[in-house]
């Protein structure tokens, strides 16, 4: 069965989302008994987007994004670049500082690992959409290992099977 299962997802992307016990409230899903109607897809697609998932693949500033960087945080974005950490460079607060203003200005997070190569844009809500679910495969209905959702479920969302290899 593991073999089948790999094999149906092998060019997939699995995602997840964490819902903490405060968001269950807000939702008003703290209680088991209160997911019999939901339509788990929706409550992920709605979670999902609430993440400016954009920049999970970090995109490089433009030359005009450059220019409104003043001649400190361009130092410090080019040992981003170059894959050097930030915090090794600077003093605690400075570091923490400078990554501020270079986010506060272009929306880009130095403080996090990069690889200096760069990656080509991506936008990621373009891959994470409904239109990309899965469905559950027909063999895998009616077996021990699946348990059909309540809710509208995955299983109804429409697929292209032709454009599958």
């Amino acid at each position: 069965m593991r073999k089948k299962l790999s094999a149906e997802t092998y060019n997939a992307i699995r995602a997840e989302v964490k819902i903490r016990s405060d968001g269950l409230k807000r939702m008003d899903l703290a209680y088991v008994s209160r997911w019999k109607s939901v339509d788990v897809p929706s409550v992920f697609f709605d979670i999902f987007s609430k993440y400016d998932v954009v920049y999970a693949v970090q995109r490089l500033l433009t030359e005009d994004e450059l220019q409104c960087l003043t001649r400190a945080e361009r130092a410090a974005y080019t040992l981003w670049l170059l894959g050097t950490d930030i915090e090794d460079q600077y003093k605690r607060t400075g570091a923490w500082s400078i990554t501020k203003r270079i986010y506060d200005k272009t929306g880009i997070w130095v403080k996090s690992k990069k690889r200096p190569v760069a990656v080509p844009d991506l936008d990621l809500r373009d891959i994470f959409s409904p239109k990309n679910v899965l469905p559950v495969p027909d063999w895998l209905l009616g077996t021990e290992f699946y348990s059909k959702s309540r809710g509208y479920g995955i299983g109804a969302v429409p697929v292209d099977w032709s454009n599958i290899d």
